[in-house]
């Protein structure tokens, strides 16, 4: 059986983005200074077995985790819809896209960092659109430039994606930078959430190991939850993870996002290649039936462990000179 951390605070509250354009439960936001956890006796279980499991792959999480302090590489993520024609026209909803793509490029160096992204899409009835975003961390405060508008923000601005190795998968669950603090000392987006290692398993002919995140806001009697895979031979990162909302189905998962290639840069150094994301309609899964609604497929490249910028990169983001240019009031 499993031991389970069980952490019972709430926090603040966000929902998650669902490509499908329904609202959808929003797994894991957590920030917490500090962490109680309780272990949770189950029938048969050893509380020291478990919590030495658990404790185990955690550091081992966080030693790892440590490789990529430093990082710099090109992302490309696509989206297509995949919802069948006669689906479509019964859910009547013109929002959905079509197709989206997001390119960009990622540098993080000594806790500075600084995201380019280029983002297109289609949507249902043809309609093409284009965004351009730039965000950049130097020490102190981040800088937003989005499409001509300049924001300035304190501190170092964590709703934005910070896409490192072990939380590829996860992008869309959370938005901790790693997943050794999403483990460790989570933050919430105003949901209850307990940690279960559960078991030892062979993906794509790697050993596994099997943890289980639960979410549930109060007075919610069923939990939603995630699976999380962790390959040793890969760094611990995750090479599979199954999202469930039990508010449409405990056995139909709604996101299956799995590594389905490798870089190895170096003699006992993994990173993810190719990323296939499955999403399935959360109506047909209230049904019992599995129909993919959206496929993705991401593919990192260019990728360095030394990027080697001065500071000024990361604090002097270049000011878009459109007409019209408009600053944050708050600036």
């Amino acid at each position: 059986m499993v031991g389970v951390y069980s952490i019972e605070k709430v926090v603040h509250s966000s929902q998650m983005w669902n490509t499908n354009g329904c609202e959808m439960t929003d797994m894991f936001r957590l920030d917490y200074k500090v962490l109680a956890m309780v272990l949770v006796l189950l029938p048969g279980t050893s509380s020291l077995a478990a919590d030495q499991r658990l404790s185990t792959l955690i550091h081992n999480v966080s030693d790892q985790e440590q490789r990529y302090q430093n990082l710099e590489f090109y992302r490309q993520w696509k989206l297509q819809l995949k919802l069948p024609g006669s689906l479509l026209k019964q859910r009547d909803d013109t929002n959905l896209f079509r197709e989206l793509q997001r390119d960009s490029r990622h540098v993080y160096q000594d806790g500075c960092f600084t995201i380019q992204e280029q983002i297109s899409a289609v949507s249902l009835t043809g309609v093409k659109s284009s965004h351009k975003i730039r965000i950049s961390y130097g020490g102190q405060q981040t800088r937003l430039v989005e499409d001509g508008v300049v924001r300035f923000e304190p501190g170092k601005d964590l709703n934005w994606p910070l896409r490192k190795p072990h939380v590829f998968l996860l992008d869309r669950l959370v938005e901790e930078p790693t997943l050794s603090r999403l483990l460790t000392s989570p933050t919430a987006r105003g949901y209850f959430l307990s940690i279960a290692y559960e078991t030892e398993e062979i993906i794509n002919g790697l050993n596994c190991h099997r943890i289980r995140l639960e979410t549930w806001v109060k007075g919610q009697q069923q939990h939603d939850f995630i699976r999380i895979w962790l390959a040793p031979e890969r760094n611990w990162i995750p090479i599979r993870t199954e999202g469930y909302a039990l508010g449409y189905s405990d056995s139909i998962p709604l996101q299956i996002s799995e590594i389905t290639a490798w870089h190895q840069p170096a003699p006992g150094l993994w990173f993810p290649h190719k990323i296939r994301d499955i999403t399935h309609d959360e109506q047909s899964a209230a049904q019992g039936k599995t129909v993919i609604s959206y496929e993705s497929e991401t593919s990192l490249t260019n990728i360095s462990f030394s990027p080697k910028f001065d500071r000024k990169y990361f604090q002097e983001v270049p000011l878009p000179m459109e007409i019209g240019l408009q600053r944050d009031p708050t600036e």
